[in-house]
C-alpha cells in the first residue's frame, strides 16, 4: 500500500489536480475536512466507488488513518491508483474547512 505524509498531501494539493477523498462519515466531514476534500464515507465507498476514474490517482484521508488505509486496501483491490494520508486530518498544519450552515 502506497501512503504519503501531510506534508506530501500538501504539496501535492499546492499544485492543484490533486484528487482527495475523505472517507469519514457525513457529520465529521461537515465539522471540518481538508479544502477540496471529496466526501465518501468509508461506509458508503463499497456503492459510490464506481463514479471514480481509474485513470486517476486518489488520495485518501480520515481521521488519523485507520479508515483511509482500509479504503485504499479496497480501492487498490479494485484496480484504482490509490495513496493513504498517514495521520489523516489530525495532523493537518492548515485550516480545516467546514460545512456547517
Amino acid at each position: 500500500m502506497t501512503s504519503e505524509t501531510i506534508a506530501a498531501l500538501q504539496n501535492a494539493l499546492s499544485k492543484g489536480g490533486c484528487n482527495l477523498i475523505d472517507v469519514r462519515e457525513d457529520f465529521e466531514y461537515q465539522l471540518g475536512h481538508v479544502p477540496g476534500a471529496q466526501n465518501i464515507p468509508l461506509s458508503r465507498l463499497g456503492q459510490d466507488y464506481n463514479s471514480l476514474d481509474k485513470g486517476q490517482t486518489y488520495h485518501v484521508i480520515c481521521q488519523s488513518g485507520g479508515r483511509s488505509a482500509q479504503a485504499v486496501a479496497f480501492l487498490e483491490q479494485e484496480g484504482y491508483q490509490a495513496i493513504n494520508v498517514e495521520g489523516g486530518t489530525s495532523s493537518w498544519t492548515g485550516l480545516l474547512e467546514s460545512s456547517e450552515n
